[in-house]
């Protein structure tokens, strides 16, 4: 099935066209503009991690229905057998429609930017596949040709691969200083989520490897090991537990308290 998603511009965006260095149509753009880190957030931040999976398990609740486009029927909804319905409900043997949604919508909250892979398959069917957008980059197309977008690049963990313009489907969020890329939301956040992740790493290391005690009790001469165990014993004893707080303490041999905290 022929899917109408060819990304062209024709020779009437030659400004755009032009603002790409040479070099920057051999090796692409846009990397830097979706670096891998950014997942990180997702996974170790609690307010990105929150935002992100309210925001895509609602997008992904409503489920598309194809419509006609053309014809005395515009608008009327296909049938739930028609080949790009069936398409949109099961987009390939691992992926609900659901899931491709959540995914394209967490990888836009993440990076600014998702991408699909339309793969055909050996019996002439056609499958939809999320790529990770840190490892796609669009290759520009000359100023004298009629393409925005010549192709894309895949970096893959087992090597690289290439996609025409009609196998890819790109979504992203319309990023000023290059537009063949997206604007992750997370890149003017960043320093407040650093923060946030900062704060709690150091309460919990304080927590787990703190060592200055509450307060410094001065004794009238030096003590043993056994007298300052013996102490230690009979306090914790007397005041350890919720039931034993705020009960007084007496010790004949401490002269001063010394607060820390």
């Amino acid at each position: 099935m022929k899917l109408p998603w060819t990304k062209t511009i024709t020779a009437s965006a030659r400004a755009i066209q032009a603002d790409i260095m040479p070099h920057e149509r051999a090796l692409g753009t846009g990397a830097d503009w979706a670096p891998a880190d950014y997942a990180e957030y997702y996974a170790k931040s609690v307010p990105v991690y929150a935002a992100i999976r309210v925001r895509s398990d609602a997008l992904s609740s409503v489920p598309w229905q194809a419509q006609r486009r053309s014809g005395a029927a515009e608008g009327a909804p296909l049938a739930a057998n028609h080949p790009l319905q069936r398409l949109l409900d099961r987009p390939n043997p691992w992926y609900s429609g659901a899931e491709l949604r959540r995914a394209t919508e967490i990888n836009l909250c993440i990076w600014g930017r998702a991408y699909w892979g339309i793969e055909t398959q050996p019996d002439g069917s056609t499958e939809l596949w999320p790529l990770r957008p840190d490892r796609m980059t669009p290759i520009p197309g000359d100023p004298n040709t009629n393409q925005h977008i010549v192709g894309y690049l895949y970096r893959g963990l087992m090597g690289n691969r290439t996609y025409l313009p009609e196998e890819v489907e790109q979504f992203s969020y319309f990023n000023p200083m290059q537009e063949r890329t997206g604007l992750s939301p997370l890149a003017p956040m960043r320093l407040s989520a650093d923060m946030g992740m900062d704060g709690i790493k150091f309460n919990r290391n304080t927590l787990r490897n703190g060592s200055v005690p509450d307060y410094i009790l001065l004794a009238d001469s030096e003590l043993t090991d056994t007298n300052a165990e013996e102490f230690y014993r009979r306090w914790e004893e007397r005041f350890q537990g919720p039931n034993r707080a705020n009960r007084p303490g007496i010790a004949s041999f401490i002269r001063d308290v010394k607060p820390l905290a």
